[in-house]
Order: structure tokens, then sequence, then C-alpha cells
């Protein structure tokens, strides 16, 4: 049986996972990183305001398609780029049977910066998951021209996903994909991608999957 959540904790744990990527990869200097507790787990943890204004767009953008009445959303992609904009590595939440709580939207609209504390048995999966995350990380070898490279993210999501977003958002960070756009190209990238399972969603009573795909750039270029 399905734990239903509400989007607020599927994006707290997407934004520590951000936080972390991007600062254990070095995509930006250690200075601007601090460490923090995200469900008990320490991550890093940007304090950047540009930095952090562009994960919380993200995450607000996310949360609006997911809390919009008959809009799907069956996933999102933190990407990391290279100078080129060639994609390096992807970490991919997949969450398309996950049960989200309904939310009056009239009432008003959450942000990513309102912190809505998570029932212990949903803050216990979100837990394990980032602990899996943070311990494969440690085990994966630097990032090769790290301070060359940037990140963005890709949202899987309907046309109404995608309205909402532009309608709450107009000057959106990243662009919503469509249910059935640029699956070809992604089936033929992760021929060329290692693999690097963290969580399967049959594993979890959220449904939430994640892995990380680590592309070979030579492979890429060839």
């Amino acid at each position: 049986m399905s734990t239903e959540i509400y989007s607020d904790h599927l994006c707290q744990l997407i934004e520590a996972i951000s936080h972390h990527v991007i600062g254990k990869r070095k995509i930006y200097p250690d200075v601007i990183f601090t460490s923090r507790l995200a469900f008990g787990v320490p991550v890093k943890y940007s304090m950047h305001p540009g930095v952090n204004e562009f994960i919380e767009t993200a995450l607000d953008c996310l949360m609006t398609a997911i809390d919009t009445k008959k809009a799907k959303v069956h996933g999102l992609n933190l990407l990391i780029l290279d100078q080129d904009e060639d994609l390096v590595e992807k970490y991919v939440f997949q969450f398309p049977r996950m049960k989200f709580k309904y939310k009056d939207l009239k009432k008003g609209v959450t942000t990513a910066k309102q912190k809505f504390k998570a029932p212990l048995d949903v803050a216990d999966v979100l837990r394990n998951i980032l602990i899996r995350l943070t311990s494969r990380m440690d085990e994966m070898p630097p990032l090769e021209n790290s301070s060359n490279c940037t990140f963005n993210y890709s949202l899987i999501t309907n046309v109404e996903g995608a309205r909402a977003i532009e309608q709450r958002k107009t000057d959106a960070p990243w662009e919503a994909k469509g249910l059935q756009e640029g699956v070809k190209s992604d089936k033929i990238l992760e021929f060329l991608a290692e693999k690097i399972p963290i969580q399967a969603a049959k594993h979890n009573p959220l449904n939430l999957s994640l892995h990380i795909d680590m592309f070979n750039r030579e492979l890429m270029k060839s």
C-alpha cells in the first residue's frame, strides 16, 4: 500500500540532494557551503543567495506542477553539465505512481522556503534514501573539470503541468519536458551511461526511485 505525502516533502528531499550534489561534486568552491542536517542526515548546503534562489525557483515550479489539478508529473532530473553544456551526470528522480495529498490551492500556494515537517513514517523513508545517496556519492570518482560545470533541472510532466509552471513562474530557470518528448534521445544516452542505483520504487512505500547516470564523454563525442 502506497503512503500519501505532500509535494512539500518530496521537494525537501530534492532540495537537500541538490545542495549536497553541487557541493560534493565541487561545482562551486567549498567556501560557499556549510553542513546542515536534512532528515537527520548531514549534507552540504549552499550559502550563496543566487544558487539558493535558483534551486528554490525550480522546486517551486515542481511543487506547482504536482499540486495542479489534471497535471501529471512523472519525474525530475538534476543535470550536471560541462562547459559545452554536454551532460556529464544525471540524478534521476522517478515518481509516476507516487500518491500526493490534496492541497487547496485557493488558500494560497506553498513555496520551497516554507518547511512542513514530514510525518515520522515519511521522514524515515526520505532519510534512508538520503543516506543511500550520500554513501554512494562518497565512492564516486572526482568530477573532471568540476569548476567549469553547471547544474540545471528537467521536469517530466504533461501539458497541464507545463502550463501551470508557465503561469506561476514566467521566468522558470529550466524547461518542462513533455511526457513523450525527448524519449528517443534519452534512450540513446542511457546506453552511454553507467547507472548507479540508489533506491528502487518497489522497495519503499512512497514509490520513489532514484539513480545516478554517469556519462562517458569520450563515447558521447565519438
